[in-house]
């Protein structure tokens, strides 16, 4: 679903609407903390009674973008501190250039440059958007 998300016409709205480590009104608010996965994390987070998953896009150190899953069953924060783990190994794995021949990597949305490029935060720009188009 990820891949086919990130190759689709609305690509950009869809990863804009997840959340990246860090942001406030998120429940990744408390994790992946640290520059290096500032505009490279854009995922959102799953829960139900012993099961814990995360899931979204990476963008690694070669500038490609992947799509993860991580899915966990057991002590929830186990699981968290496990998919955090998986999270920060794809940030700074140097072995994706290999991964990349063998399984490939999602390339780039339609509509040109990837989030997390730009300068502004997409998702604040476009709340702001919305909030100004609504006064209207």
């Amino acid at each position: 679903v990820l891949v086919k998300m990130y190759g689709s016409p609305v690509a950009r709205d869809f990863i804009a609407s997840l959340p990246e480590p860090g942001e406030a009104d998120s429940t990744l608010r408390k994790r992946l903390d640290g520059e290096k996965y500032a505009g490279r994390v854009f995922a959102k987070t799953g829960t139900l009674k012993d099961t814990s998953s995360l899931a979204g896009y990476v963008r690694g150190r070669s500038g490609r973008t992947y799509a993860f899953v991580v899915l966990c069953e057991g002590d929830v924060g186990r699981s968290r501190e496990m998919q955090d783990d998986v999270v920060e190994a794809l940030v700074g794995a140097e072995l994706l250039e290999a991964a990349d021949a063998q399984f490939g990597a999602v390339g780039e949305p339609p509509g040109g440059e990837a989030r997390g490029r730009s300068s502004g935060h997409p998702r604040r720009e476009k709340r702001r958007a919305l909030s100004r188009s609504e006064l209207q």
